[in-house]
């Protein structure tokens, strides 16, 4: 496991998350705000400015537009809705 593993809980494997082109591992039990940030630091993928977040459903910066196994793209908020196989992000916050 990586360096920032204290950030992201006791999580057991890996599930590949894809963000526009290109697909990531990032930790499972974790919800996508905070998968995004562990793709952000371990691979350097893209940035995100956290500090406009408030990780706990009150502000609502965190929406992104999802696609999960094929189904219709819709948008969720990232501090809520929790990895799982097939996601597709198709727009970040």
């Amino acid at each position: 496991m990586g360096a920032y593993d204290d950030l992201f809980g006791d999580y057991k494997r890996l599930i590949p998350l894809r963000v526009g082109d290109a697909t990531y591992p990032a930790p499972g039990e974790n919800v996508l705000l905070r998968c995004l940030q562990y793709v952000s630091l371990e691979h350097r993928a893209f940035h995100i400015d956290y500090i406009h977040y408030c990780w706990s459903n009150q502000c609502g910066n965190c929406e992104l537009t999802l696609a999960v196994d094929g189904e219709a793209p819709k948008r969720v908020r990232g501090c809520q809705t929790k990895i799982r196989e097939g996601m597709e992000i198709r727009e970040l916050p």
